[in-house]
């Protein structure tokens, strides 16, 4: 398609977007898991905390273990 993308949507619904639009909603939705989701995101390795939570008891842990 010349001069853009053509997009479908969740509806279903043809959208044509330039590319540059197109890789700004790209980037913009990997930002959104890289910082938001993966960090609130279970895991049962963690014993199904969230990432963000784990990382805050493991820092809590090291700070009163340096206090000793």
């Amino acid at each position: 398609m010349r001069g853009g993308e053509a997009v479908r949507t969740k509806l279903g619904e043809l959208l044509v977007v330039s590319a540059s639009q197109a890789r700004k909603v790209q980037q913009d939705i990997l930002g959104y898991i890289v910082t938001f989701y993966n960090g609130r995101k279970r895991h049962s390795m963690l014993g199904y905390t969230d990432s963000n939570d784990y990382e805050s008891v493991v820092a809590e842990l090291s700070r009163l273990r340096f206090l000793n």
